[in-house]
């Protein structure tokens, strides 16, 4: 259970990254900040 959690939330966090990356220009444009 705890590796396969481990898997999850890695995965998560990467895709999370991804979005952050992909919101951060447009973000910017309206003015508001995406923290995780």
């Amino acid at each position: 259970m705890d590796t396969f959690g481990e898997r999850t939330i890695g995965r998560m966090r990467r895709l999370v990254k991804r979005q952050v990356n992909l919101r951060a220009g447009i973000g910017s444009v309206h003015g508001e900040r995406v923290s995780y």
